[in-house]
C-alpha cells in the first residue's frame, strides 16, 4: 500500500537529530481508533524520525486501518488485522530509504526482511504482540521456535510487546508467576536470542492503580540473535515516556553508541517528563492537595523545563533544564 506523506504537526526542532542509520520506533498504542492516536503518533514520528514505525495492539481491522495510515508520513505498510477486539500490528516505512519484504504473517507476529538503502546489512525483523492471556502465550513461543529453525545463520531482530517479563526485578506489585518466565526463557534459549537491554525508564507498562493495587512491568523489549549482534554491535534502545500513557514506546537505533552520545541529552526531556510527573503525583498523595505541583514550560519549543514546587514550605524546588 502506498500513502502520501503528510506534514507532521507544527514546525519545531526534533529531539532526535541522530546520525544517518536505521531507526526503528515501536509503540503499543492500545487502540489506533482512539481520538488521540494520530496526534500522539505524529508527535512521536516528528521527534524520532524513524525509518520503520511498528504499531502494536491496533485493535483495528485492515479495511479501517488504511485511511488512518494514509495520514501518517510513510509510503508503505504491512497490516496485520486485529483478532476480534484485540491485537493487530502495523509496520510502516518509507520505500525511498528502506526496503521491506514480507516473509510470513502469524496471528500475532509479522516477519520481514529489511534492508536499509545506505548499505547496512539486511536482516530479518519480527514484530511481536503476544497474547495477554498467559495460557495462550505458548502459541507465539512455538511460532518463534519454528521461525528460528528456518532462519539458520541469518541476522534476526525481534521487537514488540511480549506480554511477559524475563526477570523478577522487571515487575513491581501483583503476583509473580515463575512458569511464565520459564517459558519465555526457554523460547529465547531455543532461538539463541539475547536481550538488547534499554536506556531510560525501566518499566514499559503500568496499570495506573495506587497503593497495593499498583503494578508495573517491563513487557516491551528488543531481542536479537548473535549474528545480528555481531553485525550491529552497539545498538541503542531507549524507552520513551509519554505523559498519561499506560504503555511507553521504545526507540532503537543501529548507530554506534559513540555517535549517539553527542545527541543523547536531547532525549532527557522526554524521559524526565514522565519521571517528575510520577514523583509529583506520589508526593501529592502523601502531602495532600495543592502541596505539590508540577509545571511544564516550553522555551521556544527547544527545552521542557520541569518544575516541582512547594513540597511543604516552598523551600524544596527541583528544576531540570
Amino acid at each position: 500500500m502506498t500513502a502520501a506523506a503528510n506534514t507532521v504537526g507544527p514546525s519545531r526542532p526534533t529531539l532526535l537529530n541522530l546520525p544517518p542509520s536505521m531507526r526503528i520506533l515501536s509503540w503499543n498504542c492500545r487502540g489506533a481508533g482512539r481520538p488521540e492516536f494520530l496526534t500522539a503518533a505524529r508527535d512521536l514520528i516528528h521527534r524520532t524520525t524513524p525509518e520503520i514505525f511498528i504499531v502494536l495492539d491496533t485493535r483495528m481491522h485492515e479495511e479501517r486501518a488504511h485511511p488512518l495510515i494514509q495520514r501518517l508520513p510513510f509510503t508503505d505498510c504491512i497490516v496485520l488485522s486485529a483478532l476480534g477486539f484485540a491485537g493487530g500490528i502495523w509496520v510502516l516505512w518509507n520505500a525511498a530509504v528502506t526496503t521491506v519484504r514480507q516473509m510470513r504473517l502469524g496471528p500475532r507476529t509479522t516477519h520481514l526482511e529489511v534492508e536499509h538503502k545506505t548499505g547496512e546489512d539486511p536482516f530479518i525483523l519480527s514484530a511481536v504482540y503476544n497474547h495477554p492471556q498467559p495460557n495462550l502465550q505458548h502459541q507465539v513461543w512455538d511460532e518463534l521456535n519454528s521461525i528460528s529453525d528456518l532462519i539458520n545463520n541469518h541476522k534476526w531482530l525481534l521487537i514488540g510487546d511480549f506480554n511477559c517479563i524475563l526477570h523478577p526485578h522487571e515487575k513491581i506489585g501483583g503476583n509473580f508467576y515463575p512458569t511464565r518466565i520459564l517459558r519465555f526463557s526457554e523460547c529465547m534459549n531455543y532461538c539463541n536470542l539475547l536481550d538488547l537491554g534499554y536506556i531510560g525508564h525501566k518499566f514499559t507498562w503500568t496499570n495506573r492503580q495506587f497503593g497495593k493495587s499498583f503494578i508495573c512491568e517491563r513487557l516491551d523489549r528488543a531481542l536479537a540473535n548473535v549474528y545480528w549482534c555481531n553485525a550491529f554491535p552497539k545498538p541503542l534502545l531507549l524507552t520513551l515516556v509519554l505523559a498519561f500513557q499506560t504503555i511507553h514506546p521504545f526507540y532503537l537505533t543501529l548507530a554506534q553508541t559513540r555517535l549517539i552520545e553527542l545527541y543523547y541529552t536531547n532525549l532527557l526531556d522526554m524521559r524526565l517528563v514522565g519521571l517528575f510527573m510520577r514523583i509529583s503525583f506520589i508526593l501529592w498523595l502523601m502531602l495532600g492537595n495543592l502541596k505539590c505541583l508540577i509545571c511544564w514550560i516550553l522555551d521556544l519549543g527547544l527545552v521542557i523545563l520541569i518544575l516541582l514546587l512547594r513540597l511543604l514550605d516552598g523551600k524544596n524546588i527541583v528544576l531540570v533544564t
